[in-house]
């Protein structure tokens, strides 16, 4: 049996690596109106969002995410829908995990590997974990990458406006 790493870890390396990225994204270029109209909407939200430091920043701004998504031109949609696809099955994972619970994704964030808090399933808690993994996974990241230098080519700015 293989050992998960515990919630935080997991989704604490999720967070730490997109946020990295995000940060660490600039801009030079012009386009698609509509997509960089929607990057500049979204900047706020986004920077919101890594600023805050929780590991579950990204749930909190996929709204923001979803809206870029969308607009995104069809040379990235693919690493959009991949790249928010990761962060809405962190979502619906912490969701499941929560349901019927008084407990927030903060509480499960901070749990030891082997605590399982009353009310919440084990299994649940295991897919939370793999959730997070798939969103520190390389291939997110690569999708992260993409979308970061498409809209520093296109729209001249970051994903957070930094």
């Amino acid at each position: 049996m293989t050992r998960h790493r515990g919630v935080a870890g997991a989704v604490g390396v999720a967070g730490a690596a997109v946020t990295l990225a995000l940060l660490l994204s600039g801009c030079a270029g012009d386009p698609t109106q509509e997509y960089c109209d929607t990057v500049t909407d979204g900047q706020e939200q986004l920077a919101a969002a890594v600023d805050a430091g929780s590991p579950t920043a990204l749930v909190d701004a996929l709204p923001a995410l979803e809206r870029l998504r969308d607009a995104s031109p069809d040379d990235v949609a693919d690493d959009w829908q991949y790249l928010t696809g990761r962060v809405v099955a962190l979502d619906d994972a912490l969701e499941d995990a929560l349901d019927g619970t008084d407990l927030t994704a903060q509480d499960l964030v901070g749990l030891d590997e082997d605590e399982v808090p009353a009310g919440v399933e084990e299994a649940d808690l295991v897919a939370v974990r793999a959730a997070a993994g798939e969103l520190a996974s390389t291939q997110t990241q690569q999708a992260l990458a993409t979308v970061t230098a498409e809209v520093r080519a296109v729209c001249g700015t970051s994903l957070t406006g930094g």
